[in-house]
């Protein structure tokens, strides 16, 4: 796929110090070797291969993933994979049989696979002599179908396909009943459900509940975390599979109420979210660890997290608060700043913590709090956005809204940087590479800091609207804004030695 770029320099600041300018002039004409490809709007799957119901469960099979829907209430979909047990070689059907109460799926390579809905997971199996049996789902073909109706204003039935007002049509693919009288349909772009008799339907959600995202990071197993507009936190594993989400919708996730992404809980997989009540650590099981009410970090809504060895370090909006692994509670850290409120980002590097707010950068190293010489050469500046490199050399990125800059924390070496733009920036990170990816009003920006060059794309990314963040991981990006969220893979990139 052909996306559209564009690759430029671009002006520096004329009161770089010439250590900088040198780095910058050290390969001027230099291009960034970034190549893209296979855009993955997140929550598609391709075309389903089989669907499949129970007394409680709908299943829809894709090549090398599954969906599982509760009949009860219309919540989203969880998501399965070959980490589950699925064949890695592809799923070629799946049926219920109500006498081995059980879930049979069966690869394309002929294996037969017993799914347990308790264990989460699939196991090979002999399957039933004489195949499934059920009396509560019935396959119907797609030619039987009753005169379908979509609740969704503007959407006809045409043939076998689902015609919306903007004329993407979906053909439907797979067709059952239960009970004889719930209708399930998957299309080759989504799943419906609703009356057999009638033909009424609706349909489900099969990506994140929430189609906005406000904001995206990686945790320590390259998995990405989205947060929606409204608070829902939805999962991508590491190789762009929408993996579920996570909403107040479902009773188990009642902490999340105003659910806020603020940092990777380390070690592993999993994230630690800013919830009203306090914090929790969430993983891809659910909810893992609280510290809410008493227990809670205080100083206001938690909005930033890092940890350094056995340390989890929490900002949050008027204090900063840290706990060792085994301690029942916080313990506050006075912060030498006199104004309350400001605090954006937590870092956290065996150099020391970091904490970037709109009165500039704050820096704690072995001999306490202070202002950090290597962020601020001069005047302290409002640090909206800030990210670091999660190894070493440790840099740090920011952007006081009028541009950005690269700054080498002490005794790590590296490079550094500085690029000014009239665009608003809303968010950033470096990647393995020492790249760093910006969402900069509404484009994605990859940007060199080594040799003053970045690339830029508005279009080509499987999302209809601006990109508000981005979340690089090992092999691919995740894109989020307000119509969506998709990942894109990104070429591996080395960058010379003087890159850092």
């Amino acid at each position: 796929m052909t996306m559209p770029e564009r690759s430029r320099k671009l002006p520096r600041f004329p009161q770089l110090a010439s250590i900088v300018v040198c780095c910058l002039l050290g390969n001027a004409l230099a291009q960034i070797p970034v190549r893209l490809g296979d855009p993955r709007p997140v929550g598609v799957s391709g075309q389903p291969v089989g669907i499949a119901g129970s007394a409680f469960d709908v299943w829809v099979a894709y090549s090398r993933s599954m969906a599982w829907f509760p009949r009860l209430g219309k919540s989203s979909p969880r998501w399965y994979g070959t980490s589950d047990g699925l064949p890695p070689e592809g799923i070629a059907s799946l049926c219920h049989d109500e006498t081995t109460q059980s879930l049979w799926i069966t690869s394309t390579g002929g294996r037969s696979l017993r799914w347990s809905q308790g264990l989460e997971s699939a196991q090979e199996s002999t399957p039933p002599p004489s195949g499934c049996q059920s009396r509560i789902a019935v396959a119907t073909s797609v030619a039987s179908l009753p005169g379908l109706r979509p609740s969704l204003a503007g959407w006809v039935q045409i043939g076998s396909e689902l015609s919306p007002p903007d004329g993407k049509r979906q053909r439907v693919l797979s067709a059952m009943v239960l009970d004889g009288r719930e209708l399930w349909l998957a299309t080759d772009l989504g799943v419906w459900t609703g009356n057999a008799a009638t033909g009424r339907i609706e349909p489900l959600p099969l990506g994140p509940v929430e189609p906005c995202a406000k904001s995206a990071l990686v945790d320590s197993a390259g998995n990405f975390w989205l947060t929606g507009c409204h608070g829902t936190v939805s999962l991508v594993d590491a190789s762009g599979q929408f993996r579920g989400a996570f909403s107040t919708d479902d009773s188990r996730y009642s902490d999340l109420r105003d659910a806020r992404v603020v940092g990777a809980s380390g070690g592993g997989e999993g994230v630690w979210v800013s919830v009203v009540d306090g914090m929790v650590r969430l993983d891809r099981t659910g909810v893992r660890e609280r510290w809410m009410g008493r227990k809670a970090p205080f100083g206001g809504r938690v909005v930033s997290s890092s940890r350094l060895r056995d340390t989890l370090w929490v900002a949050t909006e008027n204090s900063i608060l840290c706990k060792k692994d085994g301690d029942k509670s916080f313990r506050t850290d006075l912060p030498p700043w006199r104004v309350p409120g400001g605090v954006r980002r937590i870092m956290a590097s065996p150099a020391g913590v970091l904490v970037a707010t709109t009165d500039g950068f704050w820096w704690k190293g072995s001999h306490g709090w202070g202002r950090p010489a290597f962020v601020d050469s001069a005047s302290p500046q409002a640090a909206w956005v800030a990210a670091q490199e999660s190894r070493s050399p440790w840099r740090v990125v920011w952007s006081d809204g009028r541009g950005v800059r690269v700054d080498t924390l002490p005794g790590f070496g590296g490079g550094t940087g500085r690029w000014t733009t009239a665009l608003p920036i809303h968010d950033l990170a470096f990647d393995a590479t020492g790249m760093v990816h910006l969402a900069m009003d509404g484009s994605w920006s990859v940007w060199n800091p080594r040799t003053n060059e970045h690339r830029d794309w508005s279009a080509g990314l499987g999302m209809s609207g601006p990109v508000r963040a981005v979340a690089p991981s090992a092999e691919r990006i995740l894109l989020a804004g307000e119509s969506g969220a998709s990942t894109v893979k990104i070429s591996p990139y080395a960058p010379g030695q003087s890159a850092r």
